[in-house]
Parts: C-alpha cells; sequence; structure tokens
C-alpha cells in the first residue's frame, strides 16, 4: 500500500534497554510518571572525578538474554543492542532468524557515538600491563563501531543491508530514518533500526567534563538533569539500547503485525559550525525539522508534539527553542514539548533511539510524558515543555528532534496508523 506514491513504513516492534527500564512496559511506567534513572556511577571508580552520576542501566545481566559463551567475548555496547534487537523481535513476534527472501529483504541500521571505546579502553588497559599475550583474538572484530550491527546481522541470519551509522547524538534518529527511507524505496521490506551506547567510562566522562557539559550536582542525582529550567547546569550522560521494527505496511498486515505508528518523514542537515556548539541562529536544526515535514507530506500545524532533544545544555536548549519557532511559527505556541533525557540521562547515540520508542508508546496510549525538574521558568525557553507532571491528550501526529557535537540535525515524523 502506498502512500502519495510511496510504501507506507510502519512500526510493529520495540525493544528497549535504558536507565528507567528495561523493555517497554517498565520503561513507559517511568517515563509516565516522570521517574529519574540518574543516580551515582558504579561501572567504575568516579570518586575522584568532577562527575559522578549518570543514567546507568543498574539492573543488566547480559547472560539473562544470553549464553555465557556469547556474553564472554561481547562488550557491553554489543551485548545491549543485541538484548535490544531480542526484545523488538519478540515485541513484534518476529522469529530470532530468517532466511530465504525474508533475509535477503531485511536491512540493519545501527547508531553509536562512541562504540566499543570502553572495551578499548580495558584491553588497552591490560595490554599496557600484560603484553600482547593477554589481548584475545575476539578483540580485533568485537572493537569495531560496526560491531554491535555485525553481531545483529550474523545473530539473524540477514544477507541484505547491515550499516552503522554515526552522526554524534543524532545517530539513532538517523539510522531510523536511513532505515525508513530504504524500506519506503523498496529496497528492502523490514528493518532493524535504532542505537545502543555504553559511554559511561572514564575516557568518556573525563572527556566531556573537560569541555565543561556536564551538570556536577553530584549531591542530588534525579534533580541534575533539567531541560529547559533557567537553573539547568548542564548534561547528564547516560547509557542505553533502543532497537525498533520497521516493516513496509503490506508486509506487516500479511503476518498481522500490531501496529504502534506509522513514520511518515525524515529530515537532516548540517551545522557547518563549531565542534561543540549549535548554530546560534538554529536555521539549519529548524530547516531538518522542516526537511521531515516536507517528506512526509505533513503541515507544520498537524503536528501535536515534539519529542525535543533536551539536553539540559545551556546553550543547546534555547537554541532548540528558537529551531521550533522558526521551523513552526505561530502554531510552535500550540505545540507540547518535552525531554525524555530529564530522566534517562544523555545516551549519546542511543538518545534519539531511546526517545522513538517513548514517542511510539505516547501515541499508543495518548499520554504524553513530562520534562521533568523543571521547576524555573527560563524567558528564552518559554514554549510548552509539560513541566514535571505527564497529561492525556488527543495526539496524532509526532515530530522527534535530534542534534549533535559537530552540527549534526536530525527529525523523524511518527504518525498514529490509520487504515
Amino acid at each position: 500500500m502506498t502512500n502519495n506514491g510511496k510504501r507506507r513504513v510502519v512500526v510493529t516492534g520495540l525493544g528497549i534497554l535504558s536507565s528507567v527500564g528495561i523493555g517497554k512496559e517498565e520503561f513507559w511506567r517511568s517515563i509516565k510518571n516522570g521517574r529519574s534513572g540518574i543516580k551515582p556511577i558504579t561501572l567504575f571508580n568516579a570518586e575522584t572525578f568532577p562527575v559522578r552520576i549518570a543514567g546507568e542501566i543498574d539492573n543488566f545481566d547480559a547472560q539473562d538474554f544470553f549464553p555465557h559463551g556469547t556474553v564472554r567475548r561481547l562488550d557491553r555496547f554489543s551485548l545491549l543492542g543485541l538484548a535490544a534487537t531480542k526484545l523488538a523481535l519478540e515485541d513484534s513476534q518476529l522469529p530470532m532468524r530468517f532466511d530465504g527472501c525474508e533475509s535477503d529483504r531485511m536491512c540493519v541500521v545501527v547508531g553509536t557515538v562512541v562504540g566499543a571505546l570502553a572495551h578499548a579502553e580495558k584491553t588497552h588497559a591490560l595490554f599496557l600491563e600484560k603484553g600482547t599475550k593477554r589481548i584475545p583474538p575476539s578483540f580485533s572484530s568485537a572493537v569495531l563501531p560496526t560491531s554491535c550491527g555485525t553481531q545483529i546481522g550474523l545473530m539473524l541470519g540477514l544477507h541484505g543491508v547491515v550499516m552503522t551509522v554515526t552522526t554524534a547524538c543524532a545517530s539513532g534518529t538517523s539510522a531510523i530514518g536511513e532505515a525508513f527511507h530504504l524500506i519506503r524505496s523498496g529496497s528492502v521490506d523490514m528493518g532493524v533500526a535504532g542505537a545502543s551506547e555504553a559511554a559511561i567510562t572514564p575516557l568518556v566522562m573525563a572527556a566531556f567534563s573537560s569541555v565543561g557539559l556536564l551538570s556536577t550536582a553530584n549531591g542530588d542525582p534525579t534533580r541534575a538533569c533539567r531541560p529547559f529550567s533557567k537553573d539547568r547546569s548542564g548534561v547528564v550522560l547516560g547509557e542505553g539500547a533502543a532497537m525498533v521494527i520497521l516493516e513496509d505496511l503490506d508486509h506487516a498486515r500479511r503476518r498481522g503485525a500490531k501496529i504502534y505508528g506509522e513514520i511518515v518523514g525524515y529530515g537532516s542537515t548540517f551545522d557547518g559550525y563549531h565542534t561543540h556548539h549549535p548554530f546560534p541562529s538554529a536555521d539549519y536544526s529548524a530547516k531538518a525539522m522542516s526537511r521531515a515535514l516536507k517528506d512526509g507530506c505533513v503541515q507544520s500545524e498537524e503536528v501535536d508534539y515534539i519529542n525535543a532533544h533536551g539536553s539540559a545544555s545551556l546553550q543547546n536548549d534555547k537554541t532548540e527553542t528558537l529551531a521550533i519557532k522558526k521551523a513552526f511559527g505561530d502554531h510552535a505556541y500550540r505545540l507540547a514539548v518535552s525531554s525524555t533525557k530529564s530522566m534517562t540521562g544523555h545516551a549519546m547515540g542511543a538518545c534519539s533511539a531511546l526517545e522513538f520508542v517513548a514517542c511510539c508508546l505516547m501515541l499508543e496510549e495518548q499520554f504524553l510524558h513530562p520534562t521533568i525538574n523543571l521547576e524555573v521558568r527560563d524567558p528564552e525557553c518559554d514554549l510548552d515543555y509539560i513541566p514535571n507532571i505527564g497529561r492525556s491528550e488527543e495526539i496524532h501526529t509526532i515530530l522527534s528532534n535530534s542534534s549533535g557535537f559537530g552540527g549534526y540535525n536530525a527529525a523523524c515524523v511518527v504518525r498514529r496508523f490509520q487504515q
């Protein structure tokens, strides 16, 4: 079935691991009720670090998902992505392995920023201490940024398109958008798309602390991430993985799949301005949103809600507010907007994949999650950010907005499914 002569692409499965829950049910309960997943770091000894808090997944045991041999040879980044894929396939009632034409007509698109850096850090320390004989043979493939996508493709037995996308913190949206275009164009019929990130490492925390990006509100972790609030103090890093199953509508109907929503548009731009700061005029972030709307033949007035990048960065939040106003004009003040990161933390490349899952669940539940810790109104951030308490609302069209270091911007439009 086509829409304006193009194949229709629907979301039929959700898999997620985040600091506020593993699996869509636990994740939804947390974000609906405004529960923070920010807590003291336990993945390494952060006692001497200026930042000692993060959005860790503290109850992830890879052996709940995979045999010991698989767990032993893969790093956390790949295991999180594989686990999210497994949850998405189960949710979509699809098998864990494909053959025949199905394996040729399927894609995997995975986003990440740091990939297996945590694994590289640990192995490098072991190399310096013990020498070359302590480097396992599996390291040469496990350390690559493509390792998660590779492992998903191997697990599923695929022969179609498998790729890794790195567009900084927009990587999850980019991955979902690229998979959407592959399916819509007819190149494939179905895909696994999303992102994984295991970035809570000493090197990453030290690097982002060095540029003054991170909040140092260590004393009260659950209140540390305050997007759009005048008293926001910086980003709180997190980790996580989210994968979604995307299908051509006819393919989904033939197998009687549950449909969460329909992706209708995707757009992206590049600021070309600075490695750390957003373009002050917000022109290119606005243009990414406008391109997503145009790609989906959606009028700006049709959008009910925006899931904002909302990182709690001093510059990003006000620039994103300006971008929304430029893209939507007067309608910006009628939009509802909120930040998932206020609860999950900023999971770098995976953040926008987590947020896309949140969008699908909000469409299904007809409920908008809040931006928590929004206590002090910022005159430069003057939109309806759903402060602190979520609300029931009739929602038909959502835009998920993302941006990242270096000037990457991406946006995706998902609609409530209609026959």
